[in-house]
């Protein structure tokens, strides 16, 4: 709801506080990247958002879309595609695939939306 009302550095407060208290949020976690965002720190929210890869992966699925996102607005097609081959590696599953031929034929040339 803070994120909604463009106060972000008030936002950004109430998620570093949560996370003092549940360390592992990944609520708090994605949320924090998405204030990030909102302020144009992008590679601060690819940096907040990984570590949910490392604090539970089984979110990984969930955070891998936000993590393209990323780095295709930093122009980090290179990046983006080793991320996801290496998401396919720990546990392949359709929706990486998919994600994995986009990020291809996006670096190849064949789609512009990065």
């Amino acid at each position: 709801m803070i994120i909604q009302n463009g106060n972000y550095s008030k936002a950004k407060q109430h998620y570093d506080e949560a996370l003092k208290h549940h360390h592992n949020s990944v609520r708090a976690i994605l949320s924090l990247g998405n204030v990030a965002v909102q302020t144009q720190n992008i590679q601060d929210a690819i940096d907040i958002w990984q570590t949910i890869e490392v604090k539970d992966p089984q979110y990984n699925v969930l955070i891998l879309e936000r993590l393209v996102d990323g780095y295709s607005t930093l122009g980090k097609s290179e990046e983006c595609l080793e991320l996801v081959e290496k998401y396919l590696q720990k546990s392949p599953n359709p929706m990486l695939v998919e994600l994995a031929l986009n990020i291809s034929e996006i670096k190849d040339g064949a789609d512009t939306r990065l």
